[in-house]
């Protein structure tokens, strides 16, 4: 089977199309998937993006200019987890992705698992107007050995976790990354006394540059193009990313943000953004060379998890 530019122009604009379906078209979730499909050298991706932008694309045409069951069936997959990316779908969300299902000829009940499954991982929506109040600012503090080993592992261990997220063979696992990262904020800061809900753990990884919907669509796209790409003959896309490059990029991600939140909470949280960036970068270069220590045991935590487990290691 081979994947044609047309069907990677469709897939593309039926990414887009659920980017701003919540109606709210958010100028970095576009650019995000645009950039993607770029990278993957899908023809034509920044006219794409015009003529979503524009209103003129349709998306029953595109629907029908995906001609097999499985492209139909990725079309769906890609929708579902852009939808979910920020959290629980809303209305016109909904009526979009059914919309979509009808175009592409899917019987409710094929996609019912999936639409579960991404409901289950997705980040819960939490509203700025009813976050809780964050912790004020404290004086620095100093954990004892036994405590900042047991934070080292809490970091390792989420890293590891997020890593094999990437090497679970559905998609919609990457869903249960963003979460996952933001429960890692949560649990440093309880380490040193702070109070810490989701709001602000989101708060933490956009200083850090990692919106919560940019990093999900990012990654989703990202991992679900690569692999469409291995399975129908890669061409000029082949080989550009596979399941261990998003494991070890996934791993280094979540290793510098449990760092950064660490240097943040031992600060009292008085580092400035600029410091903040710059822990982050070198969390970054630091989680690189991690990974390749313990890439085994990604690997192996990957064939120990299945995806319905994910929510409940989440905690949920």
């Amino acid at each position: 089977m081979t994947w044609s530019a047309r069907e990677a122009e469709a897939l593309a604009t039926i990414g887009l199309l659920a980017a701003q379906s919540d109606g709210q078209r958010d100028p970095r979730e576009r650019e995000t998937l645009t950039e993607t499909f770029a990278a993957f050298g899908t023809a034509g991706a920044a006219s794409v993006h015009a003529r979503v932008a524009l209103g003129a694309a349709v998306l029953g045409e595109e629907a029908r200019a995906l001609g097999s069951p499985e492209l139909r069936r990725v079309a769906w997959e890609l929708a579902l987890g852009v939808c979910h990316a920020d959290g629980m779908v809303v209305e016109r969300e909904k009526a979009f992705l059914e919309e979509l299902r009808l175009a592409l000829g899917l019987p409710a009940e094929d996609v019912a698992a999936s639409s579960a499954t991404a409901a289950a991982l997705a980040p819960p929506l939490v509203p700025a107007a009813v976050a809780a109040p964050a912790t004020p600012v404290t004086a620095a503090a100093v954990l004892d050995a036994s405590t900042e080993a047991a934070l080292e592992k809490t970091i390792r261990d989420a890293a590891i976790l997020a890593g094999a997220l990437e090497l679970l063979p559905q998609n919609l696992a990457t869903l249960a990354i963003v979460p996952l990262q933001a429960k890692l904020v949560a649990d440093v800061g309880a380490a040193y006394g702070h109070r810490v809900d989701l709001g602000h753990a989101r708060e933490l990884l956009a200083a850090v540059g990692l919106g919560l919907s940019g990093q999900a669509v990012e990654g989703f796209a990202r991992r679900f193009l690569g692999r469409l790409a291995g399975r129908f003959g890669g061409g000029v896309i082949g080989g550009l990313v596979d399941a261990a490059t998003g494991a070890a990029a996934t791993f280094a991600a979540t290793w510098a943000i449990g760092q950064v939140a660490r240097s943040w909470y031992a600060s009292g949280r008085a580092l400035d953004p600029e410091d903040v960036q710059a822990r982050f970068a070198a969390g970054l270069e630091d989680g690189r060379i991690a990974f390749e220590e313990v890439k085994d045991q990604v690997a192996a935590k990957a064939g120990t998890i299945a995806l319905p487990d994910v929510a409940r290691l989440l905690g949920r």
